[in-house]
């Protein structure tokens, strides 16, 4: 007995779904659609819309079946990575601001040791000079000579050296800054060095300012949280999953002719047809992995704790020698204002011989120098503090 043919239809359908997460870390689905067929051989038209709701949701992924805190801790996790970032990034604009400075003070410096080398040079040229007059005169000997010639080429070689490293460091600069590099450059008038002493009385309040601060510090604590997430999840490839699916549709024999007209026979003779299933899938992997992860996870969770003593310890030691370094440049320059003033009495002293003609203008134009280099000397301080007090600012310190 043959079987009957099959009924001729065409058929078009159109349809669309919407996914959404869930903080279970389920999905849950559902689609709606709407199909239209032709049978040929009864020339009706039959129209089947329906709609399906399904959800897969996984299972003991953390330490109850279902972990309802899933997705806010995953965009926690993600939270923390543009944390550390910009955390990172901050850090890295303090310490490319220092770095600039710090280049722009090791210029003053050099264009500074520069000008006393140069006037020392020639102060040195004019010595060499007046021991050629004299040697020729017999008044002294060859090797006080040579002694004179040796000084100033010394010097020369030293101005040439310096000249180098100035132009070294120009040429930096200029890949530094945009434009031109800034110009010569002084304390700020306002500065206060001795003011930077009172701000490293409270050892406290400053480790607990540096450590808000710190890159490493805090990107240590981001670690140990995002750590503390993962210890309390298992794979979610691995879990065990629950599968639920309804679906509702209508079931009509179609027998109208015309298209839109079907629509009507669809809500008079359609007869609502509900579906539902269930399923469940697990395999021993989960099982077998669960513990693995477990392990790796604690031990991640360890070292974590492990970086953010790291850190700590880092950023202490880096704080300590901050504190360090202003004390110990407070206490330079103390002793080198002293020299200063020493410096200047002694040449205010010798400008009175060499206004009574007890020395020559050379003599005098040492003790001037010798004068500039205390004041340089007390100025390069000053710029250190000065670099320590813009370090402290951007740390937080000061406030």
């Amino acid at each position: 007995m043959g079987t009957p043919n099959a009924p001729k239809t065409h058929s078009f359908s159109v349809g669309g779904s919407l996914t959404q997460s869930l903080p279970t870390a389920g999905t849950l689905s559902v689609g709606v659609k709407q199909s239209s067929s032709y049978n040929i051989d009864k020339t009706a038209w039959t129209q089947t819309p329906s709609v399906t709701v399904s959800l897969q949701q996984p299972l003991f992924v953390g330490s109850a079946p279902l972990s309802t805190s899933y997705q806010k801790d995953q965009l926690e996790k993600q939270a923390i990575k543009f944390s550390s970032a910009t955390l990172q990034a901050d850090s890295l604009k303090r310490t490319l601001v220092v770095q600039n400075a710090r280049l722009l003070h090791v210029r003053q410096s050099l264009l500074e040791n520069r000008f006393l080398i140069g006037e020392r040079a020639l102060l040195a040229e004019q010595a060499v000079r007046k021991a050629s007059l004299d040697l020729e005169q017999g008044l002294i000997s060859r090797q006080a000579y040579e002694n004179s010639l040796i000084s100033y080429y010394q010097l020369a070689a030293s101005y040439d050296e310096v000249e180098r490293e100035l132009n070294d460091l120009n040429a930096t600069l200029q890949k530094t800054f945009t434009g031109n590099a800034p110009g010569e450059v002084s304390v700020s008038p306002g500065f206060d060095p001795f003011s930077l002493a009172k701000h490293t009385e409270d050892k406290q309040m400053l480790q607990q300012r540096y450590l808000a601060k710190s890159a490493s510090y805090q990107s240590a604590l981001l670690e140990l949280r995002s750590a503390t997430l993962d210890s309390g999840y298992y794979s979610l490839s691995d879990a065990p999953q629950l599968q639920l699916s309804f679906s509702l549709s209508p079931y009509y024999v179609g027998t109208e002719k015309q298209y839109f007209s079907s629509f009507s026979e669809l809500f008079t003779d359609g007869d609502p047809a509900l579906s539902f299933s269930i399923g469940f899938s697990a395999t021993d992997l989960f099982r077998r992995s669960s513990a693995l992860q477990q392990k790796s996870a604690e031990l991640a969770l360890l070292g974590s704790k492990a970086k953010v003593e790291q850190a700590f310890e880092q950023a202490s030691d880096e704080l300590d020698l901050l504190v360090k370094e202003v004390r110990s440049f407070l206490i330079d320059l103390l002793i080198q204002l002293e020299e200063y003033q020493l410096k200047r009495a002694i040449y205010e002293a010798e400008q009175i011989r060499f206004e009574a003609n007890l020395i020559d203008s050379s003599a005098l134009k040492q003790k001037e120098l010798d004068w500039y280099q205390a004041a340089f000397t007390a100025l390069a301080t000053l710029r250190e503090l000065e670099l320590r007090s813009m370090q402290m600012q951007l740390l937080g310190l000061l406030t």
